[in-house]
């Protein structure tokens, strides 16, 4: 079994402490995931998906780039998700991700 880790989440936290929202994937609860004692697992309710932000986001980014629309290539897709996303102002973003019931 390959070991995964969060290694950069734990940089980036310099010792502080935080919550990690995870859905209950497989992935996310694999004995091989480590998980440094600076971060806490918080698990959502299985087949919850209207409690996972990052399940929001991917409604918005499907609703204004990729519905209704045809791409001849895999790149297209890529790019036209990743333009979209460059153009979202930090307001939008923090609203698509924000939760207020954590």
């Amino acid at each position: 079994m390959p070991d995964y880790d969060i290694k950069h989440l734990k940089a980036k936290l310099n010792g502080r402490r935080c919550f990690l929202i995870m859905d209950q994937a497989g992935w996310h609860s694999s004995k091989g995931l480590k998980i440094p004692p600076n971060i806490k697992p918080l698990y959502l309710p299985s087949h919850s998906p209207k409690l996972n932000p990052v399940e929001r986001l991917w409604n918005w980014l499907k609703r204004n780039t990729i519905r209704n629309q045809f791409f001849q290539t895999l790149d297209e897709v890529m790019d036209a998700v990743a333009n979209y996303i460059k153009k979202a102002t930090a307001p939008v973003l923090k609203r698509m991700c924000g939760c207020n019931y954590i």
